[in-house]
């Protein structure tokens, strides 16, 4: 859904539980930071993301992090 508020994205979830709505742009957010955080949405609801494509040429890296719990 983009707009201010995730009204759409209630009322979807309302009808088709089973699907994913995410909201992605809101009021007093910034986009960058809404467009990712839906993406993790997205990601953690099981949704096949991108990442290499989403980062390509920024300069970025990808970095390994332990498979066990850490303090």
């Amino acid at each position: 859904e983009l707009g201010p508020d995730g009204v759409l994205s209630a009322m979807a979830a309302a009808i088709a539980p089973d699907a994913t709505a995410v909201p992605l742009l809101r009021k007093n957010v910034v986009e960058e930071a809404a467009v990712l955080g839906a993406l993790g949405r997205l990601h953690v609801a099981g949704h096949r993301v991108e990442w290499v494509r989403l980062f390509d040429g920024t300069g970025t890296e990808r970095t390994d992090l332990p498979t066990y719990p850490f303090q």
